[in-house]
């Protein structure tokens, strides 16, 4: 994507992101998760939308049959990533975290994420605290993560306190094909978000919670392409302030010659472990992003 000028909406748009990161650097610890509790009380109500797609997503995952646990679950779904954007905002000021990470990675996981040789593949989903997660990797690890260029390059330039010594992140569609390619080469670990909707040819038909979902293949295509090891990797909230990173042994699967059926079934084994995930959490899931739109969603790009 080309870099553009900011426009004058843009200049508006950050300086009112900034007082509102201000007033978020102001905030003390204790007061984050009821300030996200009223947030997203207040958005479940008037965010119809979103909160219809959340509800809807949740009946189509089948996670409950029963209505007043789909609207608790898409509710409190909404709080939850209010308060992960909460915490985040505050550091992007440098503020500490106000969060314990509790690792279990898998050792067969932590010999090949050391090893200075070849990079690893880390799939996670949108569950949990994944920005904690990629962070506490990062601490270990020399990583590249992958997130979807802001639309105001201003708002763009403030996110640069995701980056520091180990770790670089990467626009999502970024011009620069073979970044990820050199990246495993040079034994760097790249990690890959891969449950959102992948627009147009970018992707393939995966049953998610037994309904096909169009997905993103770079995760199977990098895999195929250099051989490198795919682990998959969740951070979820386990106690108030209290994360767990778990870091899966790197997965095997018996390769048929045809690529396009190893993709797929790269690709469904990724979704599997994310489903199990999600029914242990179902709170914790992004359930608002319009998964299945070739379903029963409008194709617009945006998620």
């Amino acid at each position: 994507m080309k870099s553009h000028k900011p426009t004058f909406r843009h200049r508006i748009e950050y300086a009112a992101i900034c007082f509102g990161i201000r007033l978020i650097q102001l905030l003390p610890p204790t007061k984050c998760r009821p300030l996200a509790t009223m947030l997203g009380t207040i958005g479940f109500a008037t965010m119809n939308r979103r909160r219809d797609i959340a509800c809807s997503n949740v009946r189509l995952a089948a996670i409950t049959n029963d209505e007043t646990e789909v609207r608790r679950i898409a509710r409190a779904s909404m709080i939850h990533f209010i308060y992960v954007a909460i915490i985040s905002l505050q550091a992007v000021g440098g503020k500490s975290p106000q969060h314990e990470i509790v690792e279990e990675i898998d050792p067969a996981a932590r010999e090949v994420l050391a090893d200075p040789d070849k990079g690893v593949i880390l799939c996670s989903g949108h569950l949990g605290n994944w920005e904690a997660g990629l962070q506490a990797v990062a601490k270990q690890f020399p990583l590249l993560g992958i997130a979807r260029r802001m639309n105001n390059p201003l708002v763009e330039n403030l996110m640069a306190f995701r980056n520091h010594d180990n770790i670089e992140i990467t626009p999502k569609h970024d011009q620069d094909a073979a970044r990820l390619l050199r990246a495993l080469a040079e034994g760097r670990n790249v990690g890959i978000l891969f449950d959102q909707h992948a627009a147009g040819k970018r992707g393939v038909m995966v049953p998610f919670f037994g309904v096909p979902a169009a997905t993103y293949t770079s995760p199977a295509m990098l895999h195929l392409t250099t051989k490198a090891p795919i682990c998959f990797s969740t951070c979820v909230e386990i106690a108030p302030g209290q994360y767990r990173l778990r870091i899966d042994p790197p997965f095997v699967y018996t390769r048929t010659g045809d690529r396009k059926e190893d993709t797929t079934q790269i690709l469904q084994a990724l979704h599997s472990k994310l489903e199990n995930a999600i029914r242990e959490y179902p709170t914790q899931y992004l359930w608002a992003h319009r998964r299945w739109r070739n379903k029963d969603q409008s194709s617009e790009s945006t998620p």
